[in-house]
């Protein structure tokens, strides 16, 4: 795997990446010249079949290394997850990073 988690946000709407670093634009950058410069060098040529095969190889080569990333940002975000009985099981009231939750008994 070429990128790494921390360079990317998962879309929101539809599959893939969103770069959230310069070094996330870089692999965009990068990964975009690798398949276009080869594949517009082969069609100069009038190698239309080799530059078929380019595209398809090097597209598969780039969603292999983005279900690589998805994958490894799944992975780290089951590991961040608690249960609230086990951090504070007496607590009527816990803060988290995002939330803020109340607890409340059924009457």
């Amino acid at each position: 795997m070429f990128g790494k988690p921390e360079w990317f946000h998962s879309k929101q709407i539809g599959w893939g990446l969103v770069s959230v670093t310069w070094r996330g634009w870089l692999y965009t950058a990068s990964a975009s010249a690798f398949i276009a410069l080869p594949f517009l060098f082969l069609l100069g040529r009038s190698q239309v079949p080799e530059a078929l095969i380019w595209i398809a190889t090097s597209n598969a080569v780039l969603c292999w290394d983005v279900a690589g990333i998805l994958w490894l940002m799944k992975q780290q975000g089951r590991d961040n997850v608690q249960l609230v009985s086990h951090i504070a099981p007496q607590a009527s009231h816990i803060a988290t990073r995002y939330f803020d939750l109340h607890l409340r008994r059924r009457a």
